[in-house]
């Protein structure tokens, strides 16, 4: 599920049985999203560094591998 953070209010109607994974492009927002949502009662982990670290280490294993 994609949720923008202007819709922020969404994030409690998740499923409480299942663990979410939260993300963002430097990796600040989804950290505290995060905390909000295990304070919440939630099992949420955050991708570290953000989608654009992790894309550049994607990236940076692929070139290794050509």
């Amino acid at each position: 599920v994609n949720i923008p953070l202007d819709d922020i209010r969404q994030l409690y109607h998740l499923p409480k049985d299942k663990k979410i994974y939260v993300f963002c492009q430097a990796g600040e927002v989804s950290r505290e999203i995060a905390e909000l949502l295990s304070d919440g009662g939630y099992e949420a982990f955050h991708l570290s560094g953000g989608y654009r670290k992790y894309l550049n280490e994607q990236i940076k294993h692929l070139s290794e591998e050509i």
